[in-house]
Parts: structure tokens; sequence; C-alpha cells
């Protein structure tokens, strides 16, 4: 019956297991693959879940749902396999996208123009097929290198068509707000609750309950100012009635810590704005510069430290660098074993690049009260010139 067309096996072509002429060329035959060949195509089942603006609220954003089940479902993009720009590949998902609902392609467009809201590329496929891909691994291809591995691996496999799965979704930015609004509220009960514990320790309460020490007595930006003024101590040098803030990197510029200017620095630290640090207050703070009379007593009472801080910071202002740190830390052969938490402590304190650790107001004291140990500091300080000598080099 097979010369008539009819298989009445219904046998697969090839059967399961198997690989086609092409498939079995592509994996199994050294050498150049000839130019007949077919292209691989990667069958992109995409699905999306997007947010659209409303207009007439201008105080808070607020989001229309658009989902590609509001259409006809899941849809599939044939896909070339082949090295691609992750632009080029968003673009053509995108214009799939347009097809199935008006305009979606746009909202993708400008979402990912704009950054906002956040564009989460989400992918799957058969464990058996590609198991770093599984939907345990929770791929996403939000990026260049990841979107190139994940082509790279589709084009090792060799076959003539790879189905995947392709969730496009948008992130609510009000889930962000909420969260982080989460996240400082908690550390600041957390704030209040130490600052109890370490008032009982110090004044140890009588029977009574009234003469428990609970954490509603303490407020976070009291608790907050009260950091601030026992890390930054008055200094006659630079002001005779305020405590200040002397500049990283130049001792001839400070801030005076007046009542005004710790309240918003404390308030800032509470609700956790990008960049401040007990150590980094906010930028809007205006820098005083010492008069030649003052300079002259800074300078002169302490020769040695103000040496130090010359041959390590120049009077240069510091552009963050995670990727330089990233670099000098695997530089000074930190152990792997404890390289993760170094750098989860160095960016909680706001440390961005390796030239901090020439600054004066880094102390070692300082950097064990961090939580680092002595080995450690003594790696992160004394390696600093010796890293920029190395990148020079290069």
């Amino acid at each position: 019956m097979s010369r008539f067309g009819l298989d009445l096996f219904a046998r697969e072509n090839p059967p399961p297991g198997y690989f086609t002429s092409s498939e079995y060329q592509r994996i199994h035959l050294s050498g150049e693959p000839t130019k007949d060949l077919p292209p691989q195509i990667i069958v992109c089942n995409t699905g999306f879940k997007l947010l659209c603006p409303k207009n007439g609220n201008q105080c808070r954003a607020q989001w229309t749902p658009v989902n590609s089940s509001m259409a006809h479902g899941n849809f599939d993009v044939l896909i070339t396999a082949r090295p691609t720009p992750l632009a080029e590949f968003q673009e053509k998902i995108a214009s799939a996208c347009d097809e199935q609902f008006d305009n979606a392609g746009d909202l993708i467009r400008n979402a990912l123009k704009k950054g906002s809201p956040r564009i989460v590329w989400k992918l799957l496929m058969h464990a058996k097929v590609a198991p770093e891909f599984a939907k345990s691994k929770n791929h996403t291809i939000n990026n260049a290198p990841s979107f190139d591995r994940w082509m790279d691996a589709i084009i090792k496999l060799g076959k003539d068509r790879t189905k995947v799965l392709l969730l496009i979704e948008m992130i609510n930015p009000e889930i962000n707000l909420k969260k982080s609004k989460a996240v400082v509220e908690v550390k600041n009960h957390i704030m209040t609750v130490e600052a109890a514990q370490q008032a009982s320790l110090t004044r140890p309460a009588l029977d009574h309950p009234a003469n428990v020490i609970t954490a509603d007595r303490f407020s976070p930006i009291n608790i907050q100012m009260n950091l601030i003024y026992s890390t930054h101590p008055p200094n006659s040098k630079y002001h005779k009635k305020f405590p200040v803030f002397i500049h990283a990197t130049d001792l001839n510029q400070f801030i005076p810590l007046t009542t005004a200017i710790v309240q918003q620095w404390a308030t800032d630290l509470v609700n956790v704005v990008a960049g401040i640090s007990i150590y980094s207050p906010p930028r809007g703070l205006k820098y005083e510069v010492l008069s030649l009379k003052r300079r002259k007593l800074v300078h002169t009472s302490e020769p040695c430290e103000q040496s130090q801080s010359v041959d390590s910071a120049d009077s240069e202002v510091i552009t963050p660098d995670p990727q330089v740190l990233l670099d000098y830390i695997e530089f000074i052969k930190i152990r792997p074993s404890k390289r993760d938490k170094v750098l989860a402590i160095l960016n909680e304190k706001d440390i961005t690049h390796p030239k901090f650790f020439k600054s004066k107001q880094i102390t070692n004291k300082k950097m064990l009260q961090w939580g680092l140990s002595n080995g450690i500091i003594y790696q992160l300080k004394e390696n600093v010139s010796k890293f920029e000598k190395h990148l020079a080099l290069q």
C-alpha cells in the first residue's frame, strides 16, 4: 500500500529516537555541513502578559492588563536558529504580538526603550531536550549573554525544529514599590527592637510592666541621627559648634552637621534612598571649605594621616564601578568561600570602588564593625596601589 502513498502503520518519519539526515549531519559528521541543509527552526510558542497605562490619573500610575489570552491564546513564532542580536529577536516577537493583539508590540517596544515597566522574558524547554532550560531552572533571556547562551545551545542541538515556550511578562511597578516599602518597614522595626534591647541591657527594668523598655519608644529617625553623630564626632579644627562630616577624599572640605542636615540625612537612611549610607550623605548637601588658617592647623597637627590621605585619594571624586570592585576582589585572591560574603558587606556599605579603601575615613576599626576579619581588611587596604598598576599595564 505504500506505493499508493498510504502508511498502514502510521509510523513517524523518522521514528522516535532517530535523526533526520540533516540532523545527523549537523550532529555527527565532522567538517562544515553542506549548503543544502535546511535552516534550523525554533518554534516559539509565545504568550504575553503586558501592562497598558491608564490615562487620567497623574498622581499614581494605574495599569490595564493586556494578555494573549484575550485574543487567541498562545501563538507560534518561527525563528531561524542562528547568531542573532537580542534586539532583532525582540523586534520579531513584538511584531508577532502585534498580529495577535493590536498595539501589543508597541507596548513591548516602549517598555524596552524606557526601561519601565520591567519586562521578563521567560523561557521553557523540555527537560529531556535541554535540561538547563527546564521549568525548574526559571531561565530568562532578559539580556544579551543569556540570550546568546540559549541560542548557542539550540544550534548545538542540531535539530531541524526545536519547540520552546516563551512568556513575555511585564512587572507591575506597584508590586516593586510595595515590596520596597515592606523592606523599609521591616528594617525600621528591627532597628527599634535592637535599640530597645540595647537600652534594656544598659538599664535593666524593674518588675513592673510600665518599666519595660519596648521598641515603640524609639523613632527610626532618631536612631539614625544618633548613629550619624556617633560616626562623625565633633572636630574643633573644622567647626567650633557642630560635629562635621569630612569629605572622603579632600580633607579641606566638610559639612557642618546641624540638626536640620542630620534630620534630612537620617530620613533618607530610614527611607533607604539609593546611594545614601552612614558614610555617604545626601548629594544636595553643600560642603564648606576650610580657611587657609584652619588648613594649616589640620595639616600640621596630623601629618601622618594627611600624607596618607593625599597619597591615597588625590582629592578626586570616585565614580562607582562595581565591576572594577569585583575585579579587585578576584585580584587580591580572597578565598571563593568568603568572596560572596565580602561583596555583600561592601555593597551594604556602598563601597563601589577599590579607591574607597585608601580613604582616611574608612578605618580598620570601622571595617571590623562591618563584620570583616583582620586578614580581609589587610588584603582590601594594602593592595589598591598594586591593583592600579596592574590595570595600567593592561
